[in-house]
């Protein structure tokens, strides 16, 4: 995952160089929802694809795109922020494990929301998706 989170962040400046605050939220919508059809069809993602994900996570408009997708099949969005949680390079958990969190409290799994909770509330509990997933299961 190192690696190829190393590629998701050049490929991220090359499109910051290129293009737009607008063309990384068109990127991350597009990550965002390949991330959720892989899950739903149970082929998981690549590194590469799931780097990706987590480097373009920390845009605020595609953290938002991701948090408004969480609905419907909530297994899907538990199962996948799980994985994305598992497997993101550590300074770049924080917003899947707190998607995680609020996939799992909307599924109405609360230990599992307060456990995925705990991890991003060590590393950076200002975060402002923490700090309001900090207050829903307070």
């Amino acid at each position: 995952m190192a690696a190829a989170t190393l590629r998701a962040r050049e490929r991220l400046l090359r499109l910051l160089e290129r293009g737009s605050t607008r063309a990384v939220s068109r990127a991350g919508r597009m990550a965002v929802d390949a991330a959720v059809r892989a899950q739903r069809a149970g082929s998981g993602l690549p590194d590469d694809d799931l780097a990706w994900l987590t480097v373009l996570l920390i845009h605020p408009p595609v953290r938002d795109y991701a948090w408004d997708s969480v609905g419907g099949d909530l297994g899907t969005h538990v199962g996948l922020w799980t994985e994305v949680t598992r497997r993101a390079e550590p300074g770049l958990v924080v917003v899947p494990a707190a998607l995680l969190s609020y996939a799992a409290w909307c599924a109405g799994e609360g230990a599992v929301a307060a456990i995925a909770l705990s991890r991003p509330l060590a590393l950076d509990p200002d975060d402002p998706m923490v700090a309001l997933m900090s207050r829903v299961l307070t």
